[in-house]
Protein backbone atom coordinates (compact mmCIF):
# COMPACT_ATOMS: atom_id res chain seq x y z
CA UNK A 1 0.00 0.00 0.00
CA UNK A 2 1.27 3.45 -0.90
CA UNK A 3 1.40 6.25 1.68
CA UNK A 4 -0.34 8.64 -0.71
CA UNK A 5 -2.93 7.72 -3.36
CA UNK A 6 -1.56 6.27 -6.58
CA UNK A 7 -3.10 9.16 -8.53
CA UNK A 8 -0.98 11.72 -6.63
CA UNK A 9 1.19 13.68 -9.06
CA UNK A 10 4.86 12.74 -9.34
CA UNK A 11 7.25 15.17 -11.03
CA UNK A 12 9.13 14.19 -14.16
CA UNK A 13 12.85 14.18 -13.38
CA UNK A 14 15.36 16.38 -15.14
CA UNK A 15 18.13 14.47 -17.00
CA UNK A 16 20.66 15.09 -14.20
CA UNK A 17 18.21 13.58 -11.66
CA UNK A 18 17.97 10.24 -13.50
CA UNK A 19 20.76 8.65 -11.45
CA UNK A 20 18.97 9.43 -8.19
CA UNK A 21 15.76 7.77 -9.40
CA UNK A 22 17.63 4.79 -10.91
CA UNK A 23 19.28 4.15 -7.53
CA UNK A 24 15.95 4.55 -5.72
CA UNK A 25 14.52 1.87 -8.03
CA UNK A 26 17.29 -0.38 -6.63
CA UNK A 27 16.22 0.59 -3.08
CA UNK A 28 19.41 2.59 -2.61
CA UNK A 29 19.21 6.11 -1.24
CA UNK A 30 22.20 7.96 -2.65
CA UNK A 31 23.25 11.57 -3.01
CA UNK A 32 25.30 13.27 -5.68
CA UNK A 33 28.96 14.03 -4.86
CA UNK A 34 31.29 16.23 -6.88
CA UNK A 35 34.31 14.30 -8.13
CA UNK A 36 36.50 17.44 -8.02
CA UNK A 37 35.82 18.92 -4.57
CA UNK A 38 33.79 16.18 -2.86
CA UNK A 39 30.79 18.41 -2.10
CA UNK A 40 27.67 16.30 -1.46
CA UNK A 41 24.44 17.81 -2.74
CA UNK A 42 20.72 17.23 -3.07
CA UNK A 43 18.71 17.70 -5.14
CA UNK A 44 20.97 16.57 -7.96
CA UNK A 45 22.32 19.35 -10.14
CA UNK A 46 24.14 19.40 -13.49
CA UNK A 47 27.22 21.02 -11.92
CA UNK A 48 28.68 21.53 -8.47
CA UNK A 49 27.50 24.77 -6.82
CA UNK A 50 30.88 25.08 -5.05
CA UNK A 51 33.47 24.51 -7.77
CA UNK A 52 31.34 24.40 -10.96
CA UNK A 53 32.64 20.94 -11.95
CA UNK A 54 30.29 18.96 -14.21
CA UNK A 55 31.59 15.55 -13.05
CA UNK A 56 29.84 13.79 -10.19
CA UNK A 57 29.25 10.39 -8.64
CA UNK A 58 26.90 8.95 -6.02
CA UNK A 59 27.37 8.07 -2.36
CA UNK A 60 25.07 6.06 -0.11
CA UNK A 61 23.03 7.98 2.44
CA UNK A 62 24.27 7.73 6.00
CA UNK A 63 22.12 5.91 8.56
CA UNK A 64 21.74 8.97 10.80
CA UNK A 65 18.54 10.33 9.21
CA UNK A 66 16.46 12.49 11.49
CA UNK A 67 13.34 14.62 11.25
CA UNK A 68 14.45 18.19 10.53
CA UNK A 69 10.99 19.77 10.20
CA UNK A 70 7.46 18.83 9.19
CA UNK A 71 3.94 19.99 8.60
CA UNK A 72 0.62 18.19 8.70
CA UNK A 73 -1.34 18.90 5.53
CA UNK A 74 -5.07 19.36 6.10
CA UNK A 75 -5.99 20.94 2.76
CA UNK A 76 -5.39 18.75 -0.29
CA UNK A 77 -3.06 20.42 -2.76
CA UNK A 78 -4.29 18.19 -5.57
CA UNK A 79 -7.75 16.59 -6.07
CA UNK A 80 -6.23 13.08 -5.87
CA UNK A 81 -5.07 13.83 -2.29
CA UNK A 82 -8.50 14.84 -1.00
CA UNK A 83 -9.10 11.48 0.74
CA UNK A 84 -5.54 11.28 2.11
CA UNK A 85 -5.68 14.34 4.40
CA UNK A 86 -4.36 14.78 6.94
CA UNK A 87 -0.90 13.62 5.83
CA UNK A 88 2.58 14.74 6.71
CA UNK A 89 5.18 16.45 4.56
CA UNK A 90 8.63 16.31 6.12
CA UNK A 91 12.21 17.40 5.62
CA UNK A 92 14.73 14.74 6.59
CA UNK A 93 18.28 15.71 7.54
CA UNK A 94 21.43 13.59 7.42
CA UNK A 95 23.74 15.22 10.02
CA UNK A 96 26.84 13.33 8.84
CA UNK A 97 26.26 14.81 5.38
CA UNK A 98 26.17 18.44 6.57
CA UNK A 99 23.67 20.25 4.33
CA UNK A 100 21.74 17.32 2.85
CA UNK A 101 17.97 17.61 3.25
CA UNK A 102 15.32 15.45 1.55
CA UNK A 103 11.59 16.19 1.30
CA UNK A 104 9.49 13.09 1.93
CA UNK A 105 6.85 11.60 4.24
CA UNK A 106 6.99 9.56 7.44
CA UNK A 107 4.89 6.42 7.49
CA UNK A 108 3.83 4.20 10.39
CA UNK A 109 3.72 7.14 12.77
CA UNK A 110 0.66 9.10 13.92
CA UNK A 111 1.02 12.88 13.47
CA UNK A 112 0.99 13.51 17.22
CA UNK A 113 4.13 11.35 17.62
CA UNK A 114 6.25 13.29 15.14
CA UNK A 115 9.13 15.06 16.88
CA UNK A 116 11.92 17.24 15.49
CA UNK A 117 15.16 15.28 15.76
CA UNK A 118 13.51 11.86 15.93
CA UNK A 119 15.73 9.16 14.37
CA UNK A 120 14.42 7.77 11.09
CA UNK A 121 15.20 4.98 8.68
CA UNK A 122 14.48 4.87 4.99
CA UNK A 123 11.78 2.58 3.59
CA UNK A 124 10.44 2.34 0.07
CA UNK A 125 7.06 3.13 -1.48
CA UNK A 126 5.67 2.75 -4.98
CA UNK A 127 4.06 5.78 -6.63
CA UNK A 128 1.17 5.50 -9.05
CA UNK A 129 3.50 5.73 -12.04
CA UNK A 130 5.60 2.87 -10.65
CA UNK A 131 8.44 5.11 -9.46
CA UNK A 132 10.04 3.92 -6.21
CA UNK A 133 10.03 6.72 -3.63
CA UNK A 134 12.08 7.00 -0.46
CA UNK A 135 9.84 7.40 2.56
CA UNK A 136 10.85 7.21 6.19
CA UNK A 137 9.65 5.61 9.39
CA UNK A 138 10.73 5.97 13.00
CA UNK A 139 13.90 4.03 13.74
CA UNK A 140 13.19 1.33 16.34
CA UNK A 141 14.79 2.00 19.69
CA UNK A 142 17.42 -0.44 20.83
CA UNK A 143 16.57 -2.29 24.00
CA UNK A 144 19.14 -2.02 26.74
Amino acid sequence: MSYLPHAAPVPDPEPWEAGFWRLCAEHRLCFQRCTACGHVRHPPLPCCPRCRCFESGWIEATDDAELYTYTIVHHALHPSLRDAVPYNAVVVAFPALAWIRLVSNIINCPPEQLRIGMPLRVCWDVAGNGRILPRFEPKPRLRS
